[in-house]
């Protein structure tokens, strides 16, 4: 798989296996946003996944972890219609955070119906761009970094591991 993401000081991508366990921290680092994004983009094909539990309670399905994934003390509350579309969740984190997200209607992509955007009350948005289901050739595993300039381009040259 690939991971790609920006700080303010850089531009990084990498390419993992999809079981990665290894110790490299950006890897790892890689590894673990993967993770995050799965449920964030994926979230109805994830309910099905080992070690969760799953109540039902009308349109809501409350899931629970046992034992399993980064975040094992996680709770969702997933709202879906009566076509089983997710049409937002409610989330309480084992750090203590919590959370509610309205979803926007799913739309089709590579014969999955997925949502690609989030919003909450306060204005918060996140947006998925350029999603693509299917097989795609990757390079070389390992993680790649570049500076950021001013004006938010790479800078060729920049420190790579």
């Amino acid at each position: 798989m690939e991971v790609q993401w920006d700080t303010p000081e850089e531009h990084c991508s990498a390419v993992l296996p999809m079981n990665y366990g290894g110790e490299d921290p950006k890897l790892k680092d890689a590894w673990s946003m993967f993770v995050n994004d799965q449920y964030w983009l994926l979230a109805s094909t994830k309910v099905q996944d080992l070690g969760v539990i799953r109540t039902a309670d009308g349109n809501n399905l409350r899931l629970f972890f046992q034992g399993v994934g980064l975040t094992p003390g996680d709770s969702y509350l997933l709202h879906a219609n009566d076509q089983g579309d997710i049409l937002g969740w409610e989330y309480l984190l084992e750090s203590g955070r919590s959370g509610t997200w309205n979803w926007a209607a799913p739309t089709e992509v590579g014969g999955l119906r997925l949502s690609l955007e989030r919003t909450t009350t306060e204005d918060r948005r996140i947006r998925f761009q350029n999603v693509k289901v299917g097989r795609q050739r990757l390079g070389k595993e390992g993680v790649r970094c570049e500076g950021i300039g001013k004006g938010g381009e790479p800078l060729h040259g920049g420190a790579g591991t």
